[in-house]
């Protein structure tokens, strides 16, 4: 066979399957042979016609997509008529038909996901206020659930956020006794059992803070109380020249206040007296045991040592 006669024959079977609507498969051939014999006219004309047809069968499919995208439009699918556009943009040379179909469908996706949303939060507040004010162990749980059927929703995590808040405020208004009071132990134990109903809540952040200055501030003035009454203490052992209490009491003082310059003075001042006060006391045993001592010499000088 010649060269002429294996090149018509070939060009018939691309023709043949161009008419079985094998589009690709045509293509494919045409490209083979133009491999082949580079250049060969009938082979670029084919594949033209090819590639005209592929772009007419694209543009019917576009078309039909269209119609098909504007129904589910019109009965508000908006998901499905995006997914009906998406995939056209790489079938046409003219997309900005279906950028603006699909620019519409988000538009109209949102809006609806919006109104559904406000829809549900609106149902959920209803039945979320019934529970703070019959129940809220049931709302806890109420809570609970929504926070777990609805993962990676922001605005209902910000909705259960909100009402633990509140069920958070209820407990502490139902213990304002408690709170008010000086039993700290019972407080703290009170607000770590808060915590297990948000333990980021900015209320048990505030309240904990709140009692902690209040409890420091009473320790601070009880500290207070302490060093004035054991400085009258010492000004009254002080006056009745007992040295060695004052001394101790001064040491109570300077252990609270370390710096505390007249009480430093005070104590070096009874340290002194004490001393004083310790060696006229001993002259004064000596003397008043002296002659027993002398009596008991003669009695018994040979048990006394000589030196």
């Amino acid at each position: 066979m010649s060269n002429e006669a294996y090149l018509d024959q070939a060009e018939q079977n691309i023709v043949s399957l161009i008419n079985q609507k094998r589009l690709r498969a045509a293509h494919d051939k045409c490209l083979e042979w133009l491999a082949k014999f580079p250049g060969e006219k009938r082979f670029l004309k084919l594949k033209s016609t090819i590639e005209d047809a592929v772009e007419d069968q694209n543009q019917e499919f576009v078309d039909n997509s269209i119609i098909k995208a504007k129904k589910h439009l019109s009965e508000q699918k908006y998901l499905q008529a995006l997914e009906v556009l998406k995939p056209l943009l790489k079938l046409t040379k003219k997309p900005r038909k279906i950028e603006s179909l699909i620019i519409e469908a988000q538009e109209k996706y949102k809006a609806e996901t919006d109104r559904l949303q406000k829809e549900f939060i609106r149902r959920q507040r209803t039945n979320l206020d019934q529970l703070l004010k019959t129940d809220l162990n049931q709302l806890q749980s109420r809570l609970f659930s929504l926070e777990q059927q609805n993962a990676g929703s922001k605005i209902v995590k910000d909705l259960v956020f909100e009402y633990r808040e509140k069920i958070i405020a209820k407990r502490i208004q139902e213990k304002s006794a408690l709170i008010n009071s000086k039993k700290y132990d019972d407080i703290y134990h009170f607000l770590e059992q808060l915590k297990k109903i948000s333990l980021h809540s900015p209320q048990i952040e505030n309240l904990t803070n709140k009692i902690k200055l209040r409890q420091h501030s009473r320790q601070l003035e009880q500290k207070k109380e302490s060093i004035y009454e054991n400085k009258q203490h010492l000004i009254s052992l002080l006056h009745h020249k007992k040295y060695d209490k004052a001394i101790k009491v001064a040491d109570e003082i300077l252990a609270q206040s370390p710096g505390d310059k007249a009480v430093i003075d005070a104590k070096t001042m009874a340290s002194k007296a004490f001393y004083k006060q310790t060696q006229e006391i001993t002259i004064q045993h000596i003397k008043k045991d002296l002659p027993g001592l002398e009596t008991q010499y003669k009695q018994e000088k040979e048990q006394f040592i000589k030196l």
